[in-house]
């Protein structure tokens, strides 16, 4: 699914809120922590850069995480340059979890690969659904 620049705009500010209010989940994927040891950023470093994500640096979502072994939420693909590499960055908030907005970094990383839906100026996202 693309998102409209509006609703990329309200999850960015949901999840920073959030973010500022509970702080940010990490989950320490073999991609993560190798991105984490490789780099020598810590994990403020991490939080300081998704708190500088805008809406050009989006990419793909919201899409439903289809693992049963995760807590409900939808996810959001981020792409960001960062000190010569490219980044992307897997967000999510919880739902349904008895916590509110709880959020999550699933992923972040270099890229890893080349994505089917690169980085887009905002004026390409999609602006009304049909």
């Amino acid at each position: 699914m693309t998102a409209t620049a509006a609703e990329v705009d309200a999850f960015l500010i949901t999840y920073k809120a959030a973010a500022k209010q509970f702080g940010i989940t990490w989950w320490p994927t073999k991609a993560n922590q190798k991105y984490m040891n490789d780099s020598g950023n810590t994990k403020k470093d991490v939080d300081d850069i998704i708190k500088k994500l805008e809406s050009k640096n989006y990419n793909k979502g919201p899409e439903p995480d289809n693992s049963s072994s995760r807590p409900v939420g939808d996810v959001w693909v981020f792409e960001r340059e960062y000190e010569g590499f490219q980044l992307y960055i897997k967000l999510k908030l919880l739902k349904d979890t008895g916590l509110p907005e709880p959020v999550v970094c699933m992923s972040f990383h270099e890229e890893e690969r080349s994505m089917k839906t690169s980085l887009k100026p905002v004026r390409n996202i999609t602006r009304s659904r049909r």
